[in-house]
């Protein structure tokens, strides 16, 4: 019943929104995003619909290589130090005003100052130390690094500017333009309806060259069976794809799937503050209970790769030879009998007269974390384990992630290009710090993943991150369940979208038109 009305009320307002012109692309989101402010963002909602808003001062081509944007060129000095970023002149934010160097001053400064909520400042931190910028002249800015920093010229692909005439004087937390904001990409916001639709018109005045389309929209559509609807009757023009439904989609003539690999993984993390997981013997227990295999047949059909660890299968970076989890419930039984954990009259494990018992959230809307919830609630059963299932909202349950407001908690993540893992292993990073929300504390880890911060050799970092990666696995932090490939489906009406690519579709929005 629910889906049927989804349905009607979708079908409404997509005829309403089809009344705009033909120019206009339709996309899909899961959910509203939490942010349209590039310096506090970090959901992937907030991050699509940002990308067609802000330049950064640099980007990715399809290729993975770091390309000028906002930047023109820029200069490495000082053995990797000093970073020079010449700025493209007569660049103009979407309210006429020319964007300058006060203006990446400005985003850099309120990204590092620390009563900005954003987790994105442990990015530019070394060893505890900021990045500063410096004003040369109107259009260059100089980067001085407390030390070499391998992954820096990725994350300033990363952050996108914000205009310093518009934030100044503000607070940047709860500023009303981060709802409404003023950028100087091929798109200008025009308007958000929450929970509905997000609006943005091409920018004619964009540097590069003016937008091929005339407009954006975004739907917010939390269930697949509503997307894969919306797609068949050609309500949107793009929608990401369960497995299960690439079949059915691959049948419509006017429908093209497009996959590629991707930088994210799937995991069921726990509260490591938490003295349910305090102990790493009942954390190997948990993974070895799980049929990882099985999980991903039954809910992704076989298309995802079993995951080893948190740096993902498209990165240079990554290693399998890891310790391994495969499926053995006598084990993990074992390993839980000699951590104290005995089966009581109540069927389940206790100790101390404790039930091993905890609530497991996952987000609303996505029917691979639903299924999968379901799945991993029956293993745990088996051995002895209650999991309580609950589903949340998605942005709700961001906001919940922190040490004694969660017990465990089902998620994705998707990790950036370079492979520093430091906003999210390293021990700095814990509670409202950065977003190691878990709470998993190791010097050594923490030692390694500084040491490879500071390494240019790429080889000797392939080394450190091959180190981090066998720690982790055997510190196992997490159940790290999978690998997924990103699966679209467009109207074969969309052109210009980017060559198949782990960063993304649309690197280039401005150069998408209507066949």
């Amino acid at each position: 019943m629910f889906i049927f009305i989804a349905i009607i009320l979708f079908t409404i307002n997509g005829c309403r929104l089809n009344k705009i012109k033909d120019k206009t692309m339709i996309l899909s989101l899961n959910s509203d995003p939490m942010t349209l402010n590039p310096v506090i963002a970090q959901d992937g909602q907030s991050l699509e619909v940002i990308s067609f808003i802000f330049n950064s001062l640099l980007k990715f081509d399809e290729d993975l290589n770091i390309v000028p944007d906002l930047a023109y060129k820029w200069e490495v000095l000082e053995k990797g130090k000093v970073c020079i970023f010449h700025l493209r002149k007569n660049v103009l934010w979407h309210d006429g005003n020319e964007f300058t160097a006060k203006d990446v001053k400005f985003t850099f400064d309120k990204l590092m100052d620390s009563s900005t909520n954003t987790f994105n400042r442990g990015y530019f931190q070394i060893n505890g130390r900021n990045i500063d910028f410096e004003i040369i002249d109107k259009y260059t800015i100089k980067a001085v690094l407390p030390e070499p920093f391998a992954p820096f010229s990725s994350y300033i692909a990363m952050i996108g500017i914000i205009p310093e005439h518009i934030y100044r004087n503000r607070d940047i937390n709860i500023c009303e333009f981060n709802s409404s904001p003023v950028g100087k990409g091929p798109f200008k916001f025009k308007k958000w309806l929450s929970s509905d639709h997000i609006i943005l018109t091409a920018n004619k005045n964009y540097f590069k060259s003016k937008p091929k389309l005339d407009r954006v929209v975004f739907r917010i559509i939390p269930s697949s069976e509503v997307k894969t609807i919306a797609l068949k009757t050609r309500e949107i023009d793009q929608g990401k794809l369960k497995t299960e439904d690439v079949a059915f989609v691959e049948k419509i003539n006017y429908l093209k799937i497009y996959k590629t690999s991707s930088f994210m993984y799937y995991y069921l993390g726990f509260d490591l503050t938490n003295p349910l997981f305090a102990d790493k013997n009942v954390r190997k227990a948990i993974n070895y209970s799980i049929d990882r295999k099985k999980l991903v047949r039954a809910v992704l059909n076989d298309t995802a790769v079993v995951a080893t660890g948190p740096i993902p299968l498209a990165s240079w970076a990554y290693t399998d030879k890891v310790i391994k989890y495969d499926y053995d419930p006598d084990k993990a039984v074992k390993l839980l009998n000699a951590s104290g954990w005995k089966k009581g009259r109540s069927g389940y494990l206790e100790k101390d007269g404790r039930i091993f018992e905890f609530q497991l959230d996952y987000p609303l809307g996505r029917s691979e974390f639903q299924k999968s919830a379901v799945i991993i609630n029956g293993y745990l059963s088996e051995i002895g384990i209650k999991s309580v299932l609950r589903g949340v909202e998605f942005n709700v349950l961001l906001r919940k992630c922190y040490p004694g407001k969660f017990e465990a908690v089902l998620l994705d993540w998707i990790e950036n290009y370079d492979p520093d893992c430091f906003v999210e292993w390293d021990s700095s990073q814990t509670g409202n710090k950065g977003m190691n929300f878990m709470s998993y504390i190791n010097p050594v880890t923490d030692e390694i993943l500084m040491k490879a911060r500071k390494t240019l050799d790429i080889q000797k970092r392939k080394y450190l991150y091959h180190k981090f990666q066998k720690i982790i696995a055997d510190d196992s932090p997490y159940v790290f369940l999978w690998y997924p490939s990103n699966i679209y489906a467009f109207n074969k009406r969309i052109m210009g979208i980017s060559r198949p690519n782990p960063v993304g579709i649309f690197l280039n929005p401005e150069r998408l038109y209507i066949k």
